[in-house]
């Protein structure tokens, strides 16, 4: 498998800076793992199979690769799967745990409104 990168990207809007992150989810069996989310989030399914449950009406849905997800701020989920599961996901949020390889490389863009 090719080495993964994960980049940050800062911009601002009419409203505050936000930010647009990306890279890799892996899942493997297990319990059920949860989700709220406070942010954006699409996750576009690669291998495998993800199932990812709709707290707010209680409809699993299984994912396969192609199939993609988009998570609205204030979605509650739980991610499973019965054997493995990969996919790519961006997201608008800071990143969590920056690359140590990316330290101070981050791109900035100013607004032209």
């Amino acid at each position: 498998m090719p080495a993964l990168t994960f980049n940050s990207i800062r911009t601002r809007t009419s409203d505050s800076p936000t930010y647009f992150t990306s890279g890799f989810y892996k899942i493997t069996a297990g319990p059920a793992r949860p989700a709220h989310y406070d942010f954006e989030e699409t996750k576009y399914i690669l291998a495998g199979q993800i199932d990812i449950l709709d707290e707010a009406t209680g409809i699993t849905h299984h994912l396969v690769p192609g199939d993609f997800a988009f998570f609205h701020v204030g979605s509650k989920v739980q991610f499973s799967t019965k054997s493995d599961g990969f996919a790519f996901y961006a997201v608008t949020r800071p990143v969590k745990t920056p690359h140590p390889n990316l330290e101070g490389r981050e791109e900035a863009t100013k607004a032209k409104l």
